[in-house]
């Protein structure tokens, strides 16, 4: 089975994250759209562990949401992905390693 290529998984990435990310990840290409040139170098460990504990702290499900949204985006590019909580809350210091973590964990649909 084949691993997600790399800029498909950076653009599942930045979908997932784009409603709780700043700078906006995205932007407008044609009628589609893609990563800023910038996205793989922008820090998320702060912001994800802002979630995390408003997560516990007001019974929210925003990871919850960001894994679901990755697992959508991935089976939309023909894809799948075997994620935990632990994926978004560990040691992905930028919207490039998680990236790469998704796409560690990923293989085409069959």
């Amino acid at each position: 089975m084949a691993r997600m290529p790399a800029d498909v998984s950076l653009l599942v990435t930045c979908k997932a994250l784009f409603p709780f990310v700043y700078p906006d990840l995205l932007v407008k290409q044609g009628k589609a759209y893609r990563p800023i040139d910038n996205a793989p170098e922008i820090q998320i460990t702060d912001r994800m562990k802002i979630l995390d504990d408003q997560d516990r702290k007001y019974g929210l499900h925003q990871i919850e949401h960001v894994i679901k949204s990755v697992l959508l985006f991935a089976d939309e590019a023909g894809y799948t992905v075997d994620l935990s909580k632990d994926d978004f809350t560990g040691d992905q210091p930028t919207v490039g390693a998680l990236s790469r973590v998704i796409r560690a964990f990923s293989e085409e649909k069959e």
